[in-house]
Formats: C-alpha cells, structure tokens, sequence
C-alpha cells in the first residue's frame, strides 16, 4: 500500500501554481512571502515522497520467538487493542473493502488465539464480534431495531459454527481454524457480492428512469 501511494504522488505532483494580479502592483515583500512559501511547500512535498520512497523500500523485519509462552504473553496483553480497532472500525465501515480487511484481521486474531490456547477470553472475544457481522449480514431483511435487540439478546450467539468452534478449539486447533477461515472468506466474498448487485439495482433504477 505504501509502495502504491509513493507511485501515486511520483506520478502525480503536487503543484503549487500562483496566479498574478491583473491590476499589478505587487510589492517586493508580498513577492518574495510567495516565494519562500512555494519553496517551503516544495521541501515538504520533497521530503514526504523521500519519506514514502524509504517506507516502500525499507525490509521489515520478523522475530521469532524460542518459546511459545512468550508469544502467549505478548498477545495476552495486546489482543484487546486489536479487537477495539476492529470493533470500532467494522462498527462504521459501509464499503466492501473495509469490512474484508477486517474479516481478515479477525481470522489471523481467531487463529492466533485458538494456536496459542487462548479460548476464552480472546477467541470467544473476537469469534463474538464474527458472529454479529455475519448475524447482521444474513439478516438484512430485517429491521436495523430487530437486527440490533436479537444481538443485544444474544441471538448471534445460537449460531452452529460459533458454537462449534469455541467447543472444539481447545481440542482440534486445526479444525477451529479451518471453520473460523471458512467463515471469514465466506463473508469476505458476500460483501463484495452484495455490493456489486446493489450496484447493478441502482444502474437498472437510473436507466428505468431515464427511459
């Protein structure tokens, strides 16, 4: 993504055009304030796409840990700040995009969990937030009130995937990921579905018209 946005300033500059007064008159002083101000804006725009340029390019590194204890207690104290972000994020976000990529942050968060033994709170946490994303999504024929006073009364919670994986993590972590996987592609590709066929409703509506 950095590397794309590098690109996109590179072909795309930002300029900074002044246009002069029709009635003349310009003093020294206001000219060279013009000046020193198209100067100051080019450094920054030269040191913005030196600082992309470095991002693009820079390796980032991985550690690994001897000890998976170690990577249990370092989640154990973070895994709350990923879920309020998604939480938060998800909560807001209308477009296909958003909502996939927080699928996705919720699949690695669910398989994290489940491999290190985390079931409860942390998977049960984030498999929660799952299951009211794909309650809310299954039942858009509801009221936004209906949908909402069912996930308050824990209805999203009934759901049998959810209630298979928290019971079979603990012994089969390679089955809870499969199903937590499953069901984070499956609505992955609902979204975007979902999207494009609003999409083609509201083209056919505005040639309906138009006819």
């Amino acid at each position: 993504m950095i590397r794309d946005l590098y690109q996109s300033v590179k072909d795309n500059p930002i300029e900074i055009k002044i246009f002069e007064r029709e009635e003349g008159g310009v003093t020294d002083d206001v000219q060279s304030v013009q000046k020193q101000f198209r100067n100051e804006c080019s450094r920054l725009v030269q040191r913005g796409q030196a600082r992309l340029r470095e991002l693009a390019t820079r390796k980032h590194s991985w550690h690994k840990a001897p000890n998976v204890r170690i990577v249990r207690a370092l989640y154990d104290v973070t895994w709350h700040q990923f879920l309020a972000a998604i939480t938060t994020i998800m909560g807001k976000a209308k477009d296909p995009q958003t909502q996939s990529e927080c699928l996705e942050a919720i699949k690695y968060s669910c398989a994290t969990a489940i491999m290190l033994g985390l079931i409860k709170p942390e998977l049960h946490a984030f498999a929660n937030n799952l299951a009211k994303f794909v309650y809310m999504e299954e039942n858009k024929y509801l009221k936004q009130n209906t949908r909402h006073l069912a996930t308050v009364t824990g209805e999203h919670l009934k759901q049998k995937w959810f209630l298979t994986l928290l019971e079979i993590s603990g012994r089969a972590p390679d089955v809870g990921c499969e199903i937590v996987s499953r069901v984070c592609n499956d609505m992955q590709r609902r979204v975007v579905y979902d999207t494009d066929q609003k999409a083609l409703r509201d083209i056919e509506a505005m040639l309906g018209n138009e006819l």
